[in-house]
């Protein structure tokens, strides 16, 4: 039996209930159940099947960490021992924090009916640990009571060279995009059409939301290298995380007179979509596209992943991301360009846009290769008891 492990079901603006569904897609058949935190409602998402609400929220492993380390120990040592349920029980963490892996360790001081595997997809979660923690963590990977897995290799890599831990790159998940549907469409082979390009998601410092604005000036100082009637449209989210209304009033104006300025006779115009947009709205919008922008930090995505990158790639979107991110693997097809600061970018830009038609078993290879690591996924889920 598969159990997974999830505390923050109900947010809604992130990947943690997306990977419910992605888990049960790939392993269809399989007994699955979920659990959750005490005070989280079936109604806010509906994910289907089992979910039990016994778990510590967020708030109470903050406040009083060791108290809701306690009770969820006790919470999952009941599960374990309870009518019906086969040994031993397989929790999967698909969004594994501090929290969860020191409830683990406890529940094997316990009991030998359970087995963890843990999706680590930050650092931070790693460097949380005592030194004693990760002793202790890596005893249990050598007794095979605990795995760690990740989903880009630079964080398996980071973990191994830090710790001395084993953590495989096989636990990539889908986000938006069905793998299992081939997608349709694909960035446009003509010079005389409006080139769409977006930035996706939420106002996010970490994800380069405060580069936008130097990218697209630096864009307009190179418009005269586009082909002569090719018209660009930038397409972003509006700036609705900005608390802030003068912040938010002066980001939105400056990203509008840059295009005013810049763009002569209207060759880029400025395109704003809502966030928390349903699914399909969003697949729609990701599949107009002809080029997507990653320009996150490196400093917070040297070893993590990004659902946009798993998206475009499956969609067959060409991308420009910033040099140094994780998930590098995904990007070294030929499928996209990579740029240093807001000056490579425009040029990334430019030559992506220059060359969109010629892309197509590029875009078709990286697409085959996260396929192949979705296999591997599917292979670790399947051979889990």
């Amino acid at each position: 039996m598969i159990v997974i492990i999830e505390k923050s079901l109900d947010v809604l603006n992130g990947h943690e209930h997306t990977q419910i569904k992605a888990i049960r897609d790939l392993v269809p058949g399989r007994e699955i159940g979920v659990v959750t935190h005490h005070e989280f409602s079936a109604d806010e998402v509906p994910i289907g099947g089992r979910v039990s609400p016994v778990f510590s929220t967020n708030r109470e492993t903050l406040h009083d960490p060791v108290g809701a380390r306690a009770r969820d120990v006790k919470t999952l040592c009941s599960l374990i021992e309870g009518p019906g349920v086969d040994a031993p029980v397989s929790f999967v963490v698909p969004s594994a924090y501090p929290h969860e892996l020191r409830v683990g360790l406890e529940v094997l001081d316990r009991t030998d009916a359970a087995r963890f595997h843990y999706r680590i997809i930050r650092p931070e979660v790693m460097a949380a640990l005592e030194p004693s923690e990760i002793a202790a963590v890596g005893e249990a990977i050598s007794q095979g009571k605990i795995s760690l897995h990740t989903e880009t290799r630079e964080l398996s890599d980071h973990i191994s060279d830090a710790y001395g831990l084993v953590a495989d790159d096989n636990f990539l998940l889908p986000c938006t995009i069905d793998p299992e549907v081939d997608p349709v469409g694909s960035p446009g082979a003509g010079e005389g059409r409006t080139v769409r390009i977006g930035y996706l998601g939420n106002y996010r410092t970490e994800k380069g939301s405060e580069s936008i604005p130097d990218i697209l000036d630096a864009l307009g100082h190179k418009v005269s290298a586009l082909p002569g009637n090719t018209q660009l449209e930038i397409v972003v989210q509006w700036p609705a995380r900005i608390q802030s209304k003068p912040r938010k009033l002066i980001y939105v104006i400056k990203i509008m007179a840059i295009a005013a300025r810049h763009f002569p006779r209207g060759r880029l115009r400025i395109k704003w979509y809502r966030g928390g947009i349903p699914t399909d709205e969003f697949l729609t919008l990701l599949k107009s596209l002809d080029l997507v922008l990653v320009p996150y930090d490196p400093g917070a995505y040297r070893y993590r992943g990004s659902g946009i990158i798993i998206d475009a790639v499956l969609a067959r979107r060409p991308l420009v991301v910033r040099e140094g991110i994780g998930m590098k693997r995904h990007t070294q097809f030929g499928n996209a360009g990579a740029a240093e600061d807001s000056e490579e970018f425009a040029e990334e830009i430019i030559r992506m846009v220059a060359t969109r038609h010629e892309l197509g078993d590029n875009l078709e290879a990286a697409r085959q290769d996260l396929l192949r690591q979705l296999d591997r996924t599917r292979a670790l889920l399947a051979s889990l008891a």
